[in-house]
């Protein structure tokens, strides 16, 4: 949604961003539920997704669920999203934290 809107505006005449974005350099960041986010949008096809549009992704200790028996009480389960990140843009930096207990490295 917000990429179309971006579009968009980037479209209209009377726009503060008219004619101002570069829509072959655009990037995403996310942290925790949203670095996995980040992830997945970049990698899925459209309808949803992004693929082939964003360029560059930055993930910042990616949430994607936990093997954690407390935790899993607490946070919902092994809710995971899915580990698949191949299809992300080549440019693509994830920031993990090896002993987090919480939130394990993706991959």
């Amino acid at each position: 949604a917000a990429y179309t809107l971006l579009e968009g505006e980037n479209r209209r005449p009377g726009s503060k961003i008219y004619n101002r974005v570069d829509f072959q350099r655009i990037g995403l960041l996310g942290h925790s539920m949203g670095a996995a986010g980040v992830l997945h949008v970049a990698a899925m096809e459209k309808p949803n997704g992004l693929r082939g549009k964003i360029k560059t992704v930055v993930s910042m200790m990616p949430y994607h669920g936990t093997t954690n028996a407390l935790l899993e009480a607490f946070a919902g389960g092994k809710d995971k999203l899915g580990c698949d990140i191949s299809a992300t843009p080549n440019a693509t930096l994830i920031i993990s934290a090896e002993q987090d207990p919480t939130n394990e490295p993706i991959g």
